[in-house]
């Protein structure tokens, strides 16, 4: 089932919160998408739960978490991968894990949330009003609005606390990390921490004839093929040879032949075996092959080849998606520093 209070929080305009969010490990200076680490100021260990009780996951200084919230959390993890949903000792300790990290999780939540009402951080009725009324909207009337809540043992009440909590935390997490910027020496710092990063790695531009080719040909028809690919060869290496016009009248590869067999770009690791060691081992304006692989027979042409590079730092020092990478990066440490300040002074039992 959709999580339709996400889909409120979401129509609320708040998207994750910076709390909840993973801490980006080095990502490009044109940056990928990061790698997902642990949740934020998640406990270095976690003490065996207490006896269980009915319904509840956790109590924060008072505050019980439902273990239904949890559920629902490990739930949709689950069903978004078909290799947890299977009953092997593998998928188990790694489901086992996830609700380890969901419970932190929600635990984090919690104390953010009671320190956003210390401080008299207050979501406004009317912005609570509104995220319910967008969410009604995705129920064909109240009645099965009502049996959504109950399916999901949830009251109105927890729905708008759920959403005014969140709202909290958003803007307890934006006072918490208002005066965070991002220095020249910032940039400069992750860039000499990191140089893996900013490498830019060999490629090859190349061009190909592929002469498809059954594996299970016979001899006579494998023996035709070949000699008709030596002959491309000694065609295309001819002087004035324009390998395109003989890659668009050869070619059996329809998805390169109407551009002269043009293969594009490539760094190592991204194209076929064969071709990649052929392509990488000779000189831009070599011709090689025949080369066979599981497709047939090719004839390429190396069109060009770039070595290994590394983007100076004066070309990313004022990257806007860097310095956005590096204040996520600074928002977080200054949440878990909170959090874990948090984690100090409160009563935290666990009970599953």
């Amino acid at each position: 089932m959709m999580n339709r209070l996400l889909l409120a929080l979401a129509l609320a305009g708040v998207s994750s919160p910076a709390w909840a969010q993973n801490k980006p490990a080095a990502a490009p200076a044109k940056p990928a998408a990061p790698a997902p680490a642990a949740p934020a100021a998640a406990p270095a260990a976690n003490p065996k739960p207490a006896a269980p009780v009915a319904g509840v996951a956790a109590d924060v200084n008072g505050d019980k978490i439902p273990l239904n919230d949890l559920n629902r959390m490990v739930d949709t993890i689950k069903s978004s991968d078909p290799g947890l949903q299977t009953d092997s000792p593998t998928a188990q300790k790694a489901l086992a894990d996830i609700k380890v990290q969901m419970l932190d999780q929600l635990i984090s939540t919690r104390l953010l949330a009671q320190e956003a009402k210390r401080l008299k951080i207050v979501t406004a009725t009317a912005t609570v009003d509104d995220a319910v009324g967008k969410l009604k909207t995705n129920f064909k009337s109240d009645a099965e609005f009502q049996k959504w809540l109950q399916a999901d043992g949830k009251t109105l009440a927890d729905v708008r606390r759920a959403i005014a909590d969140e709202l909290s935390i958003r803007e307890l997490s934006t006072r918490l990390t208002a005066d965070i910027t991002i220095s020249a020496d910032d940039v400069a710092k992750y860039y000499r921490d990191n140089p893996e990063v900013f490498k830019i790695p060999e490629t090859v531009s190349a061009s190909h004839i592929m002469l498809a080719l059954n594996p299970n040909a016979s001899q006579a028809d494998k023996d035709a093929v070949t000699k008709r690919a030596q002959n491309l060869l000694t065609q295309a290496k001819k002087k004035g040879a324009d390998f395109a016009a003989l890659a668009k009248a050869n070619s059996d590869d329809t998805t390169s032949k109407d551009n002269g067999g043009d293969m594009g770009t490539f760094p190592r690791g991204e194209m076929i075996e064969a071709i990649e060691t052929a392509c990488f081992a000779a000189k831009a304006g070599d011709i090689v092959g025949p080369i066979t692989t599981e497709f047939g027979l090719h004839i390429v042409r190396i069109n060009a080849k770039k070595p290994e590079s590394t983007i100076a730092l004066k070309d990313i020092q004022n990257d806007p998606q860097l310095k956005a990478l590096l204040l996520k990066e600074k928002v977080q440490d200054r949440l878990d520093k909170r959090i874990a300040e948090l984690r100090d002074g409160a009563k935290i039992q666990k009970y599953v």
